[in-house]
């Protein structure tokens, strides 16, 4: 089952950065969306890889060669109406994410 976010509703995926902050995405893919999944372990959260426009470019022209399509997808902050209020200070973030580095 696919969790969802406890203001709107939304079916999300937790994911991390590749700092390693747990991240909210949206479940549903979008073709305007800058952030691919990548699953590095089995059982582990994917990992968040937001994309640059040239990023973006380049990998649409490898899905378009390949004949597939390309699953991105959209932070949840930047969709939810209740964003604000489950926004972590980015300097907290950045201090929990370097206590958990072994």
């Amino acid at each position: 089952m696919t969790p969802t976010c406890a203001s709107c509703g939304a079916r999300i995926i937790w994911a991390t950065s590749e700092r390693g902050v747990p991240m909210p995405v949206n479940a549903q893919r979008r073709p305007d969306g800058n952030i691919v999944l990548s699953h590095h372990r089995v059982g582990a959260p994917p990992v968040a890889v937001v994309q640059t426009a040239g990023q973006l470019e380049q990998l649409r022209a490898q899905a378009g060669r390949r004949g597939e399509p390309l699953a991105l997808f959209v932070s949840h902050h930047a969709t939810c109406p209740s964003a604000g209020r489950h926004r972590v200070p980015r300097a907290q973030l950045i201090l929990d994410a370097e206590s958990h580095v072994p």
